[in-house]
């Protein structure tokens, strides 16, 4: 059996300052930093994305007083409120999976800490072997090798909803113009539904900025 204890932390091999450059020690931390970084950043996407959804039911009840040439407007509060609560899922979902990386890199670390001791305590025997001791050795490998495999599993699923979320976001900037063009239509509401639009272009661009927050802190999780 090796002295030498490799953990697969799903590093790059590429030379870039970046966790893959680094030991499994700090590797894993910085792993953990930077899920814990996507969660906190979707809890803000979360409630701006709860703001974009009460937004659009405001739009909805402007909407209605504004009458038969309000309907545009009805229709677009419709595709926002939906968007809305998409993000509010999506947000949700984001928060669970970094979270669920940051407790298999913590099981990692354990783990790595765990076969690290059983190899000093092997080293200490040399010559000899122990049976019962190299077969924690090996039940201990492969335990890592399953846990760098469920938080490369995660990571994918991670990304895969941050672009869905993204994909969300740039689908309502498109309903805020067309929604501007609408109330532009509609002098007598133009100051209420500036308002409005206004609104829910911050959130749309809060949330996107925490996208491009999390892509960035992603590229740790590699």
């Amino acid at each position: 059996m090796s002295k030498q204890l490799a953990i697969n932390t799903g590093e790059a091999t590429e030379t870039t300052p970046t966790a893959a450059n680094l030991s499994p020690r700090h590797a894993l931390a910085v792993k953990t930093v930077a899920s814990a970084a996507i969660a906190s950043r979707l809890n803000a996407a979360q409630k701006d994305a709860a703001k974009l959804s009460l937004s659009a039911k405001n739009l909805a009840v402007v909407s209605i007083r504004i009458g038969v040439t309000g309907a545009g407007l009805k229709t677009l509060s419709t595709f926002y409120d939906e968007l809305a609560h998409a993000s509010i899922v999506i947000s949700r979902d984001i928060n669970r999976q970094a979270g669920q990386i940051a407790a298999l890199t913590v099981s990692l670390w354990r783990k790595h800490l765990f076969c690290q001791k059983l190899l000093q305590v092997q080293a200490t025997i040399q010559p000899t072997s122990d049976v019962l001791l190299d077969q924690q050795l090996v039940s201990g490998h492969q335990d890592l090798s399953a846990l760098a495999n469920a938080a490369q599993q995660q990571a994918q699923q991670l990304r895969l909803s941050i672009d869905d979320l993204e994909l969300q976001m740039r689908a309502m900037q498109v309903i805020v113009v067309n929604a501007r063009m609408e109330a532009a239509s509609l002098p007598d509401y133009k100051s209420q539904l500036t308002e409005l639009m206004a609104q829910i272009h911050r959130s749309t661009t809060n949330i996107m900025d925490e996208v491009h927050q999390c892509k960035h802190w992603i590229k740790d999780l590699a």
